[in-house]
C-alpha cells in the first residue's frame, strides 16, 4: 500500500492507525509507542521504490525543461 502524505497531523495519524491495523507496528505498554521489525524483503522493496523515483526524475527532466532547478 502506498500513500502520498503532505506531512499534516491528519496524514501522520492515518499512517499510525493503518500501521497498527495492518500489524506493521506492535503497540507497547507505553502510550503512543510502538515497535516495528523489518522483513528482509523490505529492503528490496525500498530499493525498487528508489529506482522508480530516479527514473521518474530523469523523465521529468527530459520532458519538461521548466522543471529543472
Amino acid at each position: 500500500m502506498y500513500i502520498i502524505s503532505l506531512g499534516t497531523e491528519e496524514d501522520k495519524e492515518y499512517v499510525r492507525k493503518k500501521a497498527l491495523e495492518l500489524k506493521e507496528e506492535i503497540p507497547l505498554k507505553t502510550k503512543g509507542h510502538t515497535i516495528h521489525f523489518d522483513h528482509t524483503l523490505d529492503k528490496l522493496e525500498l530499493g525498487r521504490i528508489r529506482l522508480y523515483f530516479q527514473i521518474l526524475k530523469f523523465l521529468m527532466l527530459i520532458l519538461s525543461p521548466r522543471m529543472r532547478d
